[in-house]
């Protein structure tokens, strides 16, 4: 009986031995390169078991992982955007880091970081990398950075003249946190981060109201395109087109090695007086609620990509603008003018809201800046359009309203037809 008995306790012992971390990610090229070498490292130098790395596009990644919950198939971790937080939290798909270890993780990152991961009074997720608005100019044709907003338009201005082919300032008008730096900077906000929180967005505020104006004479004066995606600026600033773009900082990492370019901090708003406080946006690797999840060893392996070590790793052979504070002393990055800039502005940062409602109020952000950018709406009209979609979106009419409303529509459609049936019969009688 013994033998047996030690044979199965020995085949246990190694089916452990042999399990794998699973971590899904969104990397692709040199990121996703070291991220692959230091998951070799974290098994072969004893920290924890083997690590198999899954990639998937940053597009669908939050989709796929919604769909491994639905089947039970979740991997042990997860590197995403901080964004996801609330959402996550409240559908049970992660975990809280455990006190003390957070507190471990909270001495080695950007303050902002660890604010930006704060949830319902815990801490969740590993920061890795941080990411920040900031000013990419193209030093051939603007060799000074602006200090204000006039600045910036006088040499906009000077640049674009009489040529349609030109513009001088964009920024992707779907992306929520240039749009959110862009409010910043009159005063306005969305409430939901930073110092003031209210339970609903604050979005028609005044604030608001004079950034979208602002921006809806931009476009009035052919300096800033009306509708613009990340493809677009990358292809209109490597062609010399535009020497000004508002982008997050991964906006470099795109670029051909040939382009001349530099990035600055925001300028200060000459309408208002006021910076501009750049919008913070922070990937950190999750812990996955899952039945089958090796906490403890993805808890290691975080803090092993978040450690010195590894971060300096990430930073100098990734590319990436770590989250790791320690790591910017080190002699690559200390005098490197883009590390710098990323360190200054993560101090001044706000997080983008994690909230569960965010993604509520997103789309019908949007729809407000297509209304005012492209459609000439006014810009308190279209504020006020976008939290009653959000209202909508949060308190969905009952199903007696809806089928209310069905029936309305069903009959706006057929009363022309009716109408038009009648009128013909009446026609042949005559």
């Amino acid at each position: 009986m013994k033998r047996p008995l030690c044979a199965c306790v020995l085949l246990f012992c190694v089916s452990a031995a042999a399990a794998e971390l699973v971590v899904w990610h969104p990397h692709r090229g040199a990121a996703a390169t070291v991220l692959e070498e230091l998951a070799t490292q974290f098994a072969n130098h004893g920290n924890g078991p083997p690590v198999r790395l899954v990639a998937r596009s940053p597009e669908e990644l939050t989709a796929l992982f919604d769909d491994a919950a639905a089947r039970g198939d979740l991997p042990d971790a997860i590197i995403a955007n901080h964004e996801h937080t609330g959402r996550w939290v409240t559908a049970g798909r992660i975990l809280p880091l455990p006190l003390p270890f957070a507190g471990h993780i909270a001495e080695l990152t950007f303050p902002s970081a660890v604010e930006a991961l704060r949830y319902d009074g815990r801490s969740w997720g590993i920061p890795l990398t941080v990411s920040t608005v900031v000013l990419f100019r193209r030093t051939d044709i603007a060799p000074h950075a602006p200090a204000t907003t006039g600045d910036l338009l006088a040499a906009a201005r000077a640049w674009v003249g009489n040529d349609d082919e030109r513009s001088g300032l964009a920024f992707d008008t779907r992306s929520i946190g240039v749009l959110r730096t862009l409010l910043s900077g009159f005063g306005g906000g969305l409430c939901m981060s930073g110092p003031i929180v209210t339970e609903r967005p604050c979005i028609e505020n005044d604030g608001n109201g004079a950034a979208l104006s602002f921006l809806a004479g931009l476009v009035d004066d052919r300096l800033l395109p009306a509708a613009a995606d990340r493809p677009a600026l990358l292809r209109w600033f490597a062609e010399g087109r535009l020497p000004f773009v508002l982008a997050d900082q991964s906006f470099a990492s795109l670029l051909p090695a040939a382009i001349p370019f530099a990035a600055a901090p925001l300028p200060v708003v000459s309408e208002s007086g006021l910076p501009m406080r750049p919008s913070l946006k922070v990937e950190a690797l999750y812990l996955v609620n899952g039945p089958r999840a090796d906490t403890a060893a993805a808890m290691r392996f975080g803090e092993f990509l978040a450690a010195t070590r590894g971060a300096r790793l990430r930073a100098v052979r990734g590319g990436q603008t770590v989250a790791t504070l320690l790591t910017y002393d080190e002699v690559e990055l200390h005098d490197d003018p883009f590390f710098a800039l990323v360190r200054q502005q993560a101090d001044i940062a706000e997080p983008l809201s994690s909230r569960s409602d965010m993604p509520l109020l997103a789309e019908p952000l949007r729809n407000a800046v297509r209304a005012v950018l492209q459609y000439g709406h006014p810009p308190q009209t279209a504020l006020s359009a976008a939290i009653a979609e959000y209202d909508e979106a949060l308190h969905p009419p009952s199903l007696e309203r809806r089928i209310a409303l069905s029936a309305l529509v069903l009959l706006l459609l057929f009363l022309p037809a009716v109408l038009f049936s009648r009128i013909a019969r009446n026609a042949l009688h005559i």
